[in-house]
């Protein structure tokens, strides 16, 4: 994690597009998607999904990255200029609007496309975290459950309650890979999937998210709970 400052230090005159660096913004831009930033520490939230600009297949923050920059004065006015001034082809406000959207803040979504960008389209999207909806919900939540009973062999699954898959996302904040005492969720993570902290109807609960599709080695770890929680 490199550090530099090669910001705007005027407010920004001509007019921004998507492919603008994110260090070009001028001095008011970046004051008002910082304090937008920094509610709740959202930031935090857009910096567990950035990946490195030159190892796409790694995320560019670690948990200890954060832990410094959240030692700053101005942890997301830090985060803001560690990250648009990293990596050979530096952010631009594209890249921002996608991280944006995969982090599900949608207030700073919103300010980026309808202030920034002047974009007109979409106007009557909710504009605050408290109306946002984590993830799309499918017209039928059990749309795949029917083909998963066909591969129980015999496990008796009718006193386990069933959730939603936008349900375990708004728990376990959309997946946060951040530790619980970074702000996220995520508590493992193995050859098999990840493990989520999450609390689900009053109840802490952990959340498997699988790495790959569902195979035998599921419906072993199911039986296992079945008989030790049924």
């Amino acid at each position: 994690m490199q550090q530099s400052t090669l910001y705007s230090l005027s407010t920004s005159t001509k007019e921004l597009t998507k492919s603008s660096k994110i260090r070009h913004l001028g001095l008011r831009e970046r004051n008002k998607l910082t304090a937008i930033l920094s509610v709740a520490h959202c930031w935090k939230d857009l910096a567990a999904v950035i990946r490195d600009p030159d190892h796409t297949e790694e995320y560019l923050y670690t948990s200890q990255n954060i832990d410094i920059l959240d030692l700053q004065p101005n942890p997301a006015a830090a985060f803001l200029e560690n990250w648009s001034t990293t990596g050979r082809i530096q952010p631009n406000l594209q890249d921002l609007l996608e991280a944006l959207k995969e982090a599900h803040l949608l207030r700073a979504v919103h300010f980026v496309q309808h202030e920034l960008l002047k974009d007109e389209t979409n106007q009557d999207e909710p504009t605050t975290e408290e109306l946002k909806t984590i993830v799309p919900r499918e017209s039928d939540p059990y749309s795949h459950f029917d083909s998963i009973v066909d591969q129980l062999q015999g496990i008796d699954i009718s006193d386990l309650k069933l959730f939603p898959y936008d349900d375990l996302a708004k728990a376990t904040r959309n997946f946060c890979n951040l530790k619980p005492e970074d702000g996220g969720c995520k508590i493992g993570e193995g050859s098999y999937g990840s493990v989520y902290r999450a609390s689900l109807l009053g109840v802490e609960v952990a959340v498997k998210q699988l790495k790959e599709a569902i195979d035998r080695q599921f419906f072993t770890e199911l039986s296992i709970l079945v008989r030790l929680f049924c």
